[in-house]
């Protein structure tokens, strides 16, 4: 089996909808079946999410 994932352990991301764009850092990637779902930690809140929610760059337009 091979695995593409788009993220690692230890980045840090921005998740695309947030309106305050704080920085988030990959703690686990889950696989499934069918699946590859990120976990992301900020301020002590853990949240996952599938790949195409979350980007390296902070979109600038979100915190205006």
């Amino acid at each position: 089996m091979r695995i593409d994932n788009k993220f690692n352990i230890g980045d840090h991301v921005y998740i695309i909808t947030d309106p305050d764009q704080m920085m988030g850092i990959i703690t686990a990637i889950i696989i499934s079946s069918k699946d590859i779902i990120y976990q992301v930690s900020r301020d002590s809140v853990t949240e996952r999410f599938f790949d195409f929610e979350l980007s390296y760059d902070k979109d600038q337009l979100m915190t205006l």
